[in-house]
């Protein structure tokens, strides 16, 4: 994780807890129970701590860490607010006071220790705040409409060799180039933002109608590999108890087969429907080219890479301008795009992934198209066979 965004993350936790005035609501839970402990024949106490409690809810659901990308959630456990912002702190208190609920003074004593690690935390995060300021480091953020690509890849992926990191980085420009044809026709370079170096962090500029494109593609693998990973767990389960390696090599052959089954279809119905005018002509070597971006994606997945769209939505007041009273066509194609990248945007999930590798998917275009000729010659020699027989 580079400074800048770091800054970026501290500055929105900050802002987030005072927003959601988080000590405040923290500080009078424990009043109440400290109250419930010193006069625990008065009712009206136990009535006051359940409206806090729901005084923290509603403010819980306002939280701008709900709709955090995954890899800001990850840095903000890094950082020690592991269930200390947002839906999550909501139901940690809520939990202390249900399972403490005859003994008020438990519940308090759980209440303060949890109100010592958000003060001292928010402490440290301001502080860090003032730091960075006070050198001149300045806060990365997206602009209203703009869209990010993160890639974080795991240093032992790579066995930290510029030949490596390099290979990465020029598959990762490969499979945005796929995308960004089928949305716009034709393929540019990509605009780096930033490079981090904790797990090597990858960060590129794109445009709304590539990374929506992106995003539900990524969102998709995230889906089939699910199922994967149980089994990826499972097959790790009985590699720790010695059970060899013969008799798990169904299970690999399983996985790529259902992998490469769900991608191919995927990619098939996504060119069908996103294919457009100046595109249509490379319709199928673009279909081999997205399987074959799927591919990489899924294999990188299942060596620990995290991929994920980051994206700030346009406020409602700057889609029409003034005295505009309908949209153009052009524009409601835009709103389109940006409404359905909030969608998939908010559904990202960050899969840990451990164990050996697993998915080998072809990341080879001429022996995907290989594999698709043969797979028609022996359609043709059926349709011969039975020709004859006729």
């Amino acid at each position: 994780m580079n400074v800048e965004k770091m800054y970026a993350i501290a500055k929105s936790i900050v802002e987030d807890q005072k927003v959601c005035n988080v000590q405040t609501q923290i500080t009078t839970i424990g009043s109440h129970l400290q109250q419930m402990v010193s006069q625990p024949n008065q009712a009206q106490h136990q009535t006051n701590l359940t409206n806090q409690l729901n005084s923290l809810k509603e403010q819980s659901v306002k939280s701008a860490y709900n709709d955090y990308p995954p890899l800001w959630k990850q840095v903000c456990d890094e950082l020690g607010f592991t269930n200390l912002l947002g839906e999550n702190f909501y139901e940690l208190v809520n939990d202390v006071i249900r399972r403490n609920g005859i003994t008020p003074s438990s519940a308090l004593e759980e209440i303060n220790e949890i109100k010592a690690r958000v003060v001292a935390l928010t402490a440290a995060v301001k502080q860090l705040i003032t730091a960075l300021n006070t050198l001149e480091i300045e806060c990365e953020k997206l602009e209203d409409g703009q869209c990010e690509l993160g890639v974080m890849i795991p240093r032992d992926a790579i066995t930290e060799s510029l030949i490596s990191l390099s290979k990465e980085f020029k598959e990762i420009n490969s499979i945005v180039s796929v995308y960004e044809e089928i949305a716009t026709g034709s393929r540019s370079s990509v605009k780096v933002r930033t490079i981090s170096s904790s797990d090597y962090g990858l960060f590129l500029d794109l445009l709304p109608e590539v990374a929506v494109g992106l995003a539900v593609g990524i969102e998709r693998i995230v889906e089939l590999y699910k199922k994967s990973l149980e089994i990826k767990r499972l097959k790790q389960e009985l590699a720790d108890i010695e059970v060899p390696d013969e008799p798990l090599g169904p299970l690999n052959v399983y996985m790529g087969n259902y992998m490469d089954e769900g991608i191919k279809d995927f990619s098939k119905t996504y060119i069908e429907e996103n294919a457009n005018n100046s595109t249509k002509e490379r319709k199928h070597e673009l279909e081999k080219e997205l399987r074959v971006a799927l591919n990489k994606i899924a294999n990188r997945v299942d060596r620990g890479f995290h991929l994920e769209i980051s994206y700030k939505p346009i406020a409602e007041e700057d889609e029409l301008e003034e005295g505009q009273e309908t949209e153009t066509e052009t524009e409601a194609e835009n709103r389109k795009v940006h409404e359905k990248l909030s969608e998939v945007v908010s559904h990202q999930t960050f899969l840990k992934t451990t164990g050996k590798q697993v998915l080998f998917l072809e990341e080879d275009v001429s022996k995907l198209k290989d594999d698709m000729k043969s797979t028609k010659k022996k359609v043709v020699k059926k349709s011969t066979k039975k020709t004859q027989k006729e």
